[in-house]
């Protein structure tokens, strides 16, 4: 029985990944994090899952021929994520998000490993601000640090490792162990409770949405429909949740009788101004399943954690307590 490599999985997606692959295919999992932002390490009740403390470019540079070959998925989630976590630290970026994944393509070409699923998270942030409906046709025009170095990944697996599929994600919202504060909707949420005021830059600008387990499901659909996925990318995120962060504001806000939303002055670090259409990923079958009508219900969850849980640091991407020395 091969066994799965999820790199990032202390992260806020690999939480939750983690947890749904142990459910639904009761495979080993070996788990790759350096618990760099100092959030707790990973742990299931449940199934077999083996957890490493290590950077991932040293995991690669380290890792067993039959550690590699006998892996039946690699979900390369590790990742600096976002473009305000780049922004502080160019170097970093450039390290975990690039050449981590040429030292993963490197260690499968030396062996000549070609058999490992591979499945690789990148932002749909790369379309950069465009007018129209971007589909995964649609010439990126990344706008970030971020952006940039999550495109020029994904074009060394296109070009590398055939034997892959990337997701171009939506901005992530909703629940995880490793919960992230810093994430547009989750942020609005907190800010919505706790200051009573939304403020809101580039308002007219358009994001897409994706709940955070609906990544999950559609990263486990690859597995499940290999021969659908290979060699695909796939936008990841609900056509019904492309709204101006104006539109998300306003909707968050009317959680609370008194919570004001406040248009600023200024530009947001992430650039992305732009309609995306999954419509590919649902022709090969797989739909999300938070459409609006769940995503109040799912604003209401984050809000009651919100209302007891304590804010810590391990909650954003913008304090790390570890660095590749």
């Amino acid at each position: 029985m091969g066994h799965f490599i999820v790199t990032g999985c202390a992260g806020y997606i690999g939480r939750c990944l983690i947890r749904r692959l142990a459910i639904l295919f009761k495979k080993p999992i070996i788990g790759i994090d350096n618990l760099r932002y100092g959030q707790p390490a990973p742990n299931l009740p449940f199934g077999d899952f083996q957890f490493r403390e290590m950077d991932v470019v040293d995991y690669f540079h380290a890792a067993t021929e039959a550690e590699l070959r006998g892996a039946e998925a690699i979900f390369h989630l590790a990742a600096i994520v976002g473009a305000p976590a780049c922004d502080a630290d160019p170097v970093e970026a450039e390290r975990v998000n690039v050449i981590s994944t040429h030292a993963m393509l490197s260690a499968l070409a030396a062996r000549n490993i070609t058999s490992p699923m591979l499945i690789y998270p990148n932002t749909n942030s790369m379309y950069g601000s465009l007018a129209g409906v971007c589909t995964e046709e649609t010439e990126g025009k990344p706008l970030s640090l971020y952006a940039r170095t999550k495109i020029r990944a994904e074009d060394g697996i296109r070009e590398c490792y055939p034997n892959h599929c990337i997701f171009r994600l939506a901005t992530a919202f909703g629940l995880s162990p490793r919960m992230r504060r810093d994430l547009l909707v989750n942020d609005f949420v907190w800010r919505a409770r706790h200051e009573g005021r939304i403020e809101v830059y580039d308002p007219g600008a358009m994001r897409n949405y994706i709940f955070v387990d609906d990544i999950c499901e559609a990263f486990a659909f690859a597995v499940l429909n290999w021969e659908r996925c290979r060699g695909q990318i796939f936008n990841l995120g609900h056509d019904g949740l492309n709204m101006t962060k104006l539109e998300l504001a306003n909707t968050v806000a009317s959680l609370h009788e008194r919570c004001e939303v406040i248009v600023c002055e200024g530009s947001d670090p992430d650039k992305r101004d732009c309609r995306v259409s999954s419509a590919k990923l649902r022709s090969v079958g797989f739909n999300a399943r938070i459409e609006v009508a769940g995503f109040r219900n799912i604003l209401a969850d984050i809000d009651g954690y919100y209302a007891v849980a304590l804010a810590a640091s391990w909650m954003t991407n913008l304090h790390p307590v570890r660095r590749k020395s």
